[in-house]
């Protein structure tokens, strides 16, 4: 790891932290920038970096997280810069740098899609919870020889969480919220990315959202053993609630997304989250006199999201079937006032 990454990392961290309370420490990191950085370099290079136990938080929400150190924060992120170009993650897995993104997975699966008859979707239960911590350290041994990284990579990975002075031992899964999180994950399953791509079969995999078309009845059924066998091996399960198997032609839905013979759409899931989000901003902000420009950069930012990176193939949200939408969500006294979204 060199200086340079942690000084990107910093600029990340402070970025991403820059809302929390003031007895957060990040502020105490940030004022003593130039002593901590110090530090931190002297301790990584002698090999004497500790990760400390992670914090549970409990939001608003009534959901609680595991939040790890500001400086601990900041190493895991300067690590991950510095590990990715050693893993040779898949192209198949979109979510990684570099890789195309969701948006990226979305064009390729309506731009192949009218190739193929048969399709399975799928994602892995509990994922993250679910890997297993002894062989993923054995696979990023086999890409990173550097000892240092190593033994930081299996503190991050085997981890501990303190509640209340009582400390508990995490021995599977790798936490959410990390850095790291999303390469550790592009890597678990990316033999089973290698295996699935193969000719005859169209696959792609955004973290664990899975998706495999085929042309024949017979290239599915080799392709869902293989998916199989490969999860098996990993101690890894599909998701049965979650798992669609059927015609293209009779459509499905991925990533947000309605994919049939026709022009892409939105899946139903995504518009009845998009209803749920409008009706709890109309409530909360029910004294606000600005609810209305509110509510309207609501829906001017989810349309941006909608069709942003689809180009030509973006589903058709015009500003009058949009705000006829928005009508189905909010009551009639104050629609009208909505901006229309050109």
């Amino acid at each position: 790891m060199e200086s340079h990454h942690l000084d990107t990392a910093y600029q990340w961290l402070c970025q991403q932290r820059r809302h929390y309370p003031d007895n957060a420490d990040i502020w105490h990191l940030r004022f003593h920038w130039q002593a901590e950085r110090e530090r931190i370099l002297g301790e990584l290079r002698q090999r004497r970096y500790r990760v400390s136990p992670l914090q549970p938080i409990r939001k608003a929400d009534g959901t609680v997280i595991h939040l790890w150190s500001a400086a601990d924060a900041l190493v895991a992120k300067a690590l991950a810069m510095a590990i990715a170009p050693l893993l040779g993650i898949s192209k198949r897995c979109t979510h990684t740098k570099g890789n195309g993104g969701l948006k990226g997975a979305v064009r390729a699966v309506q731009r192949n899609s009218p190739r193929f008859r048969f399709f399975i979707r799928t994602d892995v239960k509990a994922y993250y919870e679910s890997i297993d911590q002894h062989l993923l350290l054995a696979q990023l041994a086999t890409r990173i020889k550097d000892r240092r990284a190593m033994n930081l990579l299996s503190q991050f990975i085997g981890r501990t969480v303190e509640y209340g002075g009582v400390y508990r031992d995490i021995r599977r899964g790798i936490g959410r919220g990390s850095p790291l999180s999303p390469l550790l994950g592009a890597l678990y399953l990316d033999a089973v990315d290698r295996a699935m791509t193969r000719r005859g079969l169209f696959y792609v995999r955004y973290m664990d959202d899975i998706l495999v078309m085929a042309r024949t009845r017979w290239h599915l059924r080799k392709a869902i053993k293989t998916l199989n066998r490969g999860l098996e091996e990993l101690r890894l399960s599909k998701h049965p609630d979650k798992t669609s198997i059927g015609r293209i032609e009779r459509g499905f839905d991925f990533l947000g997304y309605r994919f049939s013979r026709g022009r892409l759409q939105l899946a139903c899931t995504t518009l009845d989250n998009m209803r749920s989000t409008l009706h709890r901003l109309y409530e909360q902000k029910n004294a606000d006199p600005q609810r209305s420009a509110i509510l309207g950069t609501y829906l001017r930012r989810w349309r941006g999201w909608a069709t942003g990176g689809l180009g030509a193939m973006a589903p058709d949200l015009s500003a009058v079937r949009l705000a006829t939408f928005a009508m189905g969500s909010c009551p009639n006294n104050d629609v009208g006032a909505l901006p229309l979204l050109a």
